[in-house]
Order: C-alpha cells, then sequence, then structure tokens
C-alpha cells in the first residue's frame, strides 16, 4: 500500500495485481470491528449500530468544511 500522502513517489505491482479503492463500509467495518463485536456478544442490534457508524464516517467526509 502507498499514496502521495505517506510519501510514496511510486507503486509497484505485479503485472497480475489488482487495485481497488474500499469504500467507507468497507473501512468502517475495519476500524469499528472490536466495536460490532462487543456489540454482538450484548446482544445488541448490530446493524443498526453498523449503519450509524458508516454514516458518521461518511458525512464528515462528503461534507468538508
Amino acid at each position: 500500500m502507498g499514496s502521495k500522502h505517506l510519501g510514496a513517489d511510486i507503486n509497484l505491482a505485479w503485472p497480475t495485481a489488482q487495485i481497488a479503492v474500499m469504500g467507507a463500509s468497507g473501512a468502517s467495518n475495519i476500524v469499528h470491528r472490536k466495536t460490532l463485536a462487543a456489540a454482538n456478544e450484548r446482544g445488541e442490534d448490530v446493524n443498526a449500530l453498523r449503519a450509524k457508524l458508516d454514516q458518521d464516517t461518511r458525512t464528515p467526509c462528503s461534507t468538508p468544511t
């Protein structure tokens, strides 16, 4: 992984490599995995919590000030 933000000047990959961009939903699932697992153990509605966390992740990104 690399980006201009991390200081990478060039990215190299094998000819058969696949490059993809992760969406907000996938990133939110990874970042909040412990929170979601704890909510699941407590018997809370994980899908509702996931939707709230997704929205909290998207709002600052899609509406910069």
